[in-house]
């Protein structure tokens, strides 16, 4: 569907270059995580744990009971293991949080299987949960995923707005950065992640692949969110409006937007007249959520069709894909 040469999107942009695209926010912060995963070989080595862990307990219901009952000898609480799936990341961080609370019982389950029966698989799980590195490292993934969670639930929002999920995505990525990558012998471990390290011989000095597969995740996430892709839709950003704008706001990016859409405009616009309907729109807009008419992008929409001096803004229609289905505009610039 998006491919760069052969997708719907790039043929549409062949006939209609001033077609917007807007791939799905969440799928796109699938694909940037994913990028970034296939770029560092310890992940992978996770991703083989996670899903042998896995396979052991859901097709065994043997291995299940055993380690339910290991568990409550250990007084532990256990957490059902989550399966992963190719195309939602929101189920990797899921299956990362249940080996970490699971951690110590599967533990100890896989030193008994390996000693008593020489299980290979528990074998090969056993030594894995027994490397202090990747330990550390499944206890900084947890955190990482945790936060991409976070992001993807956001993704989730009733009625949210493209700039809306943008700004999440650029704020996730600055927040990692910040975090993680100012300065390697500054990181901003969380405290179980200090923990970890503080108990076991892991060398802090030796788990540059974990702040390189958070590098490589913002990076990738960087590619598909650029900071400056809605920077001219500010226009028509609802909590900017509700501020204290100036009579110039929006100007320089009405003016983008007219450029941009000017081989739809069904006839001529002086950016003059475009600039005096942008003004009268948002200060109509302000003063609706100054009185509480309206407080969402849906309400300034919803407002915009009933009201008649908002109306009147036709020029204004053609620019935001939010007002009109992604269709009729096509359709029209088909036209």
């Amino acid at each position: 569907m998006l491919g760069k040469h052969n997708g719907v999107a790039a043929l549409l942009k062949r006939q209609i270059p001033h077609l917007t695209e807007q791939h799905c926010v969440a799928y796109r912060e699938d694909l940037g995580i994913d990028d970034a995963w296939k770029d560092v070989p310890l992940m992978r080595d996770v991703e083989t744990l996670l899903r042998t862990v896995y396979s052991t307990f859901s097709r065994s219901t043997v291995k299940r009971a055993k380690i339910e009952d290991l568990a409550k000898i250990l007084d532990e609480d256990t957490l059902s293991f989550r399966p992963l799936s190719e195309v939602r990341w929101l189920t990797w961080h899921q299956a990362v949080n249940a080996v970490l609370r699971n951690y110590t019982v599967l533990e100890e389950y896989c030193k008994r299987e390996s000693s008593d029966n020489r299980d290979p698989v528990a074998i090969y799980c056993y030594k894995k949960l027994r490397d202090s590195k990747f330990k550390v490292t499944l206890t900084a993934l947890g955190d990482v995923l945790g936060e991409l969670a976070q992001l993807y639930l956001s993704f989730q929002r009733r009625n949210l707005t493209v700039m809306e999920g943008h700004c999440f995505a650029r704020a996730k990525i600055e927040k990692l950065r910040s975090q993680y990558l100012n300065d390697e012998k500054d990181v901003q471990w969380s405290d179980r992640v200090k923990e970890v390290m503080r108990t076991s011989s892991a060398d802090t000095r030796n788990i540059g692949e974990i702040t390189f597969f958070i590098r490589k995740l913002c990076d990738h996430l960087d590619a598909r969110f650029p900071e400056d892709e809605l920077k001219e839709w500010s226009a028509f950003d609802i909590e900017a409006l509700s501020s204290d704008i100036s009579f110039e706001y929006g100007s320089t990016d009405i003016a983008t937007l007219a450029k941009k859409y000017e081989a739809i405009l069904h006839h001529p616009h002086s950016m003059e007249a475009i600039n005096s309907e942008y003004a009268e729109f948002k200060y109509t807009v302000k003063q609706k959520l100054k009185q509480g008419s309206i407080s969402t992008f849906s309400d300034m929409v919803a407002a915009a069709l009933r009201c008649e001096e908002l109306r009147r803004s036709r020029s204004l229609w053609i620019f935001v894909p939010h007002f009109k289905h992604p269709v009729q505009i096509v359709r029209e610039a088909l036209v």
